[in-house]
């Protein structure tokens, strides 16, 4: 919407102009002056609410290993993962269960609100990798849930949770899996 269209019908209401036509009521014409000043001031509260802008949730955070996964295996059984931890920076974000030696990298390619959409390459015991999208929901602070959509452990749905305000200390989580990749290149 071009300043324009929202100027033109103001023009309406010019003080000069209610003044003349007012003129058979001189009381009314005076107190309906204020009108065009009033009518912007409420419009320009009302179109502070709608600024165009989006407000996207920040998902950007360490998820603790507390989460869960229920993703099918290649022999079409859900596996059931207890221990789902993540990390997310900028539009990166890898999960990991340590149990299952699965590790999903992914890139959150669209934030819009709550919603979110990402790709995922995913690493079974460091080998086959395979191809996932995500679809889901960011409750910013609290954790991120979403649905896989691929094959294998690129399908089902996953729920991260984080630990707000406390420090976090992923040394022993790198550590594991360092040994995890270390142990599949031998």
């Amino acid at each position: 919407m071009s300043l324009p269209c929202l100027v033109e019908p103001l023009r309406l209401f010019h003080p000069t102009r209610l003044t003349k036509i007012m003129m058979p009521f001189p009381h009314l014409s005076t107190r309906l002056i204020y009108f065009p000043i009033l009518f912007l001031v409420l419009l320009s509260l009302i179109l502070q609410g709608c600024d165009g802008g989006e407000n996207n949730a920040n998902p950007v955070g360490y998820f603790t290993d507390i989460g869960i996964a229920n993703v099918d295996n290649d022999a079409g059984k859900t596996i059931k993962i207890n221990d789902l931890q993540g990390v997310v920076m900028d539009d990166n974000i890898m999960m990991m269960s340590m149990s299952h030696k699965i590790v999903y990298d992914g890139i959150i390619t669209n934030i819009n609100g709550n919603y979110f959409t990402a790709d995922f390459i995913i690493f079974v015991e460091d080998k086959n990798p395979t191809t996932a999208t995500a679809n889901g929901i960011i409750t910013e602070g609290s954790k991120i849930e979403g649905r896989l959509t691929g094959s294998g452990v690129g399908n089902g749905t996953f729920s991260l949770f984080s630990m707000p305000n406390e420090q976090v200390d992923i040394s022993n989580a790198i550590n594991e899996l360092q040994e995890m990749l270390d142990d599949n290149q031998n």
